[in-house]
């Protein structure tokens, strides 16, 4: 789907189970399950549902990717393709990156999820 809108399957991992596109251009991807990676020099966490809009170069309106900036994860709202570059839109931050270090989509990583008792038998995550 990716490349049909000159866009780089790397921005998504491997191990995508379905997807869905509209004629508007509206689509959900699918995952197995949330994970977290490395991709392009950025901690990434993608949820089990990614939805967004796409044309041309660009996706928008984007649900279910955050990037981890200092301690805080952001939503990346929107990505361009543009002069060899992918620019990722994360609220108040912008950045850019060679499309080669997106040429292949990483690992899936699934999160694990670790269940703990505190003292009192409660259980937390």
């Amino acid at each position: 789907m990716l490349e049909q809108y000159n866009l780089t399957r790397g921005i998504l991992p491997e191990g995508v189970t379905g997807y869905i596109l509209n004629p508007d251009g509206s689509f959900e991807v699918d995952l197995p399950a949330d994970c977290n990676l490395r991709a392009g020099g950025m901690n990434v966490r993608y949820s089990s549902a990614i939805k967004g809009n796409i044309q041309n170069q660009t996706i928008s309106d984007l649900q279910g990717v955050h990037v981890k900036e200092l301690f805080v994860w952001i939503g990346i709202t929107k990505v361009t393709a543009s002069d060899g570059q992918l620019n990722f839109v994360a609220g108040p931050i912008s950045k850019s990156f060679p499309v080669d270090k997106f040429s292949n989509s990483p690992p899936l990583q699934l999160s694990r999820l670790l269940v703990r008792k505190n003292q009192a038998g409660i259980l937390f995550f």
